[in-house]
């Protein structure tokens, strides 16, 4: 097997992923508020849970990759998905979801560091950044085809689907993971690496400081951006219920900006312009704090679908500075998948749990985890700010640059 095929196997276990945890989390939010009758406040405490459960798995999921395996890895991590949800579909109270949700989380762990790591291995420093952008692609098209559709696939084949079609996707996992073990058993150390570069020819960027100080922002900025992300998720049904949507228009509607994440993927992988340029992460920071509040407060349909298509750009760049920061000169791509992973589950925490202890000391203010959380951000920008350290010289210091790939 070549290096070529071998990442169309990364990819295509990528997409599958993609949707089946994309369908499951966004839509049990619905479930739990449509059958269980969850309160705003109790949806984001269940967020808020994963988020908790996500932070601490991802570092040993990481750290398990690098040292039993990619293929082991994503083995035991699509079992323990498919076994749970298998028990969810099964259960028939609030507290069996939260548990199987547990268990569920901890088996994603494994999967999403590994997937990022396959995807860099063998990589020279020309091919490495084709090979974030394709792996940024393909998870985002995955969750915003999920979430587009799921609303009709719900609607057609039940509230049971959110279940039982990841358990397939994630028994498809497993088949792919088998047959490609069998072909190619060693993973990465059987593949043969890209042709190497010479030193003059590699196109460096940055200096290594300046990748740390990148790597440091972006470990900053992302959480915080998931801080937002993840209190709007956990919210939807109800913007949905205010805006008087169909389940199958609000799977429509409110995918918008995850096509426009998409998009922002797309155009941020053909064009290297903006690495190592703090200004535009700065912006995008900013456009985060100023579409997350429109997104929640406002009524009109119309400006709501401008915030979305906003929202999913700012959220793109800096979630992308994470992962090409993460990536870019490192060796240990499974244990820094493991770490860039963790930074996201303490963003899917934080948010939430900010949002819901509003509600608990306010319960009387409707929009109190949109103000709430809005100071967090805010406050995320004035660290943003501080570490980076904002003087004329500090804009892109590279040691050479290189032409896009």
């Amino acid at each position: 097997m070549t290096l070529p095929q071998f990442k169309i196997r990364v990819f295509t276990l990528e997409g599958l992923g993609a949707f089946a945890t994309a369908y499951y989390f966004n839509y049990i939010f619905f479930v739990l508020k449509e059958q269980y009758h969850f309160t705003a406040y109790d949806n984001l405490r269940f967020c808020a849970l994963n988020g908790f459960v996500f932070a601490f798995s991802a570092l040993y999921g990481g750290r398990y990759a690098q040292k039993h395996g990619y293929y082991q890895a994503l083995t035991v991590g699509c079992g323990i998905m498919a076994a749970s949800l298998g028990a969810s579909a099964l259960t028939s109270s609030s507290l069996g979801l939260i548990l199987t949700m547990v268990v569920w989380t901890f088996g994603m762990c494994f999967t999403w560091p590994t997937l990022e790591a396959m995807a860099c291995e063998k990589e020279n420093a020309v091919w490495l950044p084709r090979m974030i952008a394709i792996y940024n692609v393909v998870w985002a098209g995955g969750a915003a085809v999920a979430y587009f559709s799921g609303g009709w696939i719900r609607q057609k084949l039940g509230d049971s689907s959110i279940f039982w079609v990841p358990i397939l996707l994630h028994l498809a996992q497993i088949i792919l993971v088998h047959k490609t073990r069998k072909q190619l058993p060693g993973a990465q150390h059987d593949l043969e690496a890209r042709p190497s570069i010479p030193e003059e020819e590699v196109p460096h960027e940055a200096t290594p400081e300046l990748n740390r100080k990148f790597q440091r922002l972006a470990l900053i900025a992302n959480p915080f951006a998931y801080i937002a992300m993840c209190t709007i998720i956990p919210l939807i049904p109800d913007l949905a219920v205010r805006l008087e949507l169909s389940p199958a228009w609000t799977g429509v509607y409110c995918s918008i900006w995850l096509f426009a994440r998409l998009a922002a993927f797309m155009v941020l992988g053909l064009w290297t312009g903006w690495h190592y340029r703090l200004n535009w992460m700065i912006i995008s920071y900013l456009l985060l704090i100023l579409t997350f509040c429109g997104l929640l407060l406002m009524s009109n349909l119309w400006w709501i679908a401008l915030a979305q298509l906003v929202l999913g750009w700012s959220f793109g760049l800096i979630y992308y500075s994470s992962l090409y920061y993460a990536m870019d000169a490192s060796d240990t791509k499974g244990e820094h998948g493991g770490i860039h992973e963790a930074a996201i589950g303490t963003g899917i925490f934080a948010g939430p749990a900010i949002g819901a202890a509003s509600l608990y000391f306010s319960p009387a203010t409707a929009n109190a985890p949109v103000y709430a959380v809005a100071t967090t951000l805010v406050i995320g920008l004035g660290v943003l700010l501080r570490v980076s350290r904002l003087r004329g010289g500090a804009e892109k210091t590279v040691a050479k640059h290189g032409t896009p790939p």
